[in-house]
């Protein structure tokens, strides 16, 4: 597939979150994905934590049960996976192809119309379509590390060749098309021998990125940082949460009414913080999975922080929702900063110039005082996650 969808787009600056889709075969692909999981990836999560950003992969060779393989679901898993990790890509390929699907879902296929063009192909390169090669080289940070061929006159003992010759006659004129239409796209493509300078490589590579993409610098203040571990730790719940629309409803309805405060209780578990979460980002008060990981982030932040109108708690403008999710930080489950962080958004948002005082015997009459303030101003909701 050229690239067709994004031929007008450039790879831009993503939210304080890099989620990266790792692609590769199962079976001779175990000793590189050790040396990432274990060497190289630790090391890019510090260096991410050090700019305050989030560091996560996605190698779902690891991750794909014989359940969803036998059921067919293993390529939506995959597919779906890719589109979370937009527009991060890893592609790791040696001289396997990949297992081949028997047969594509007609519900995915009607979801992915774009597979019907290519029938018999293995996920990997699937995967590779649907992250890279779908997309600009300029629209995407995609990555390939091909490993040499030699690789395979120096198996060390105890690794059958077998496990990493092709498949067929076939697989191998399928996986050489493949590496020629990757060159020929203009994406990044380095070759490697062994195992640990294919993570010393991908190590350089992703370092040389976070440079670009996070200067030191440009390190947000620590009113920003808090604010954004509340917005990445709510989207990592609101992915997670399957429940009845009631509860979202009796949400929408509460915030629109003068009610005494809700209260949502349940059992540790059940998805109290998935449904507030994905209440949240229905709202308009959080910004979503895609928004942590595009430019997004920062418009949303705009918005969101905006100074209020002056108007009057009976207009009928929606309340601007103000969300605390204790868990989120180390600070988060201080009540103290808690209140001080709440009444930094409300100054930011509502323009309140009341003393936020430093001693906590003062705290608690300062943020009436602001809970007043904002109401003068504009209507709010406020949201927290984990109370108790």
């Amino acid at each position: 597939m050229n690239a067709s969808h994004d031929q007008m787009r450039t790879a831009t600056p993503p939210g304080r979150a890099v989620r990266v889709f790792i692609s590769s075969t199962f079976r001779d692909m175990h000793a590189e994905r050790e040396e990432l999981v274990k060497r190289v990836f630790p090391q890019l999560r510090q260096s991410c934590e050090q700019r305050c950003v989030t560091w996560s992969e996605v190698d779902l060779r690891w991750g794909i049960t014989q359940e969803e393989l036998a059921g067919g679901r293993a390529l939506a898993v995959c597919l779906d996976e890719v589109a979370n990790c937009y527009p991060f890509f890893v592609g790791l390929l040696g001289e396997r192809y990949g297992w081949v699907p028997r047969q594509l879902d007609g519900d995915l296929l009607e979801r992915e119309p774009w597979l019907a063009e290519y029938p018999d192909r293995s996920i990997t390169e699937l995967e590779i379509i649907h992250g890279a090669l779908s997309h600009a080289p300029g629209s995407v940070h995609a990555f390939f590390y091909l490993r040499h061929p030699s690789f395979l006159e120096r198996l060390p003992d105890g690794m059958a060749r077998a496990d990493f010759e092709a498949e067929s006659a076939e697989a191998k004129s399928r996986l050489d098309d493949l590496k020629r239409r990757i060159r020929a796209e203009g994406f990044a493509v380095r070759e490697y021998r062994e195992p640990a300078q294919a993570g010393d490589i991908l190590l350089e590579d992703f370092s040389a990125l976070l440079d670009q993409l996070f200067p030191q610098e440009s390190l947000p203040g620590p009113f920003e940082q808090e604010s954004t571990a509340h917005a990445v730790f709510a989207a990592s719940r609101g992915r997670l949460y399957v429940g009845p629309q009631r509860y979202f409803e009796q949400l929408d309805e509460h915030i629109r009414t003068d009610r005494p405060p809700l209260v949502v209780v349940g059992p540790s578990g059940v998805g109290k913080s998935a449904l507030l979460a994905n209440w949240a980002q229905q709202y308009g008060g959080l910004p979503t999975q895609a928004h942590l990981t595009s430019s997004l982030m920062e418009r949303w932040r705009r918005r969101i922080f905006r100074p209020a109108k002056n108007s009057s708690p009976s207009d009928d403008e929606r309340p601007f929702l103000l969300t605390h999710f204790v868990g989120a930080s180390a600070e988060s489950a201080d009540w103290t900063l808690m209140l001080r962080r709440l009444m930094k958004v409300m100054r930011q948002r509502f323009a309140v110039r009341c003393e936020i005082p430093d001693e906590p015997s003062a705290l608690r009459v300062a943020f009436a005082n602001y809970l007043q303030a904002a109401a003068e101003r504009g209507r709010m909701a406020l949201l927290i996650d984990g109370i108790d």
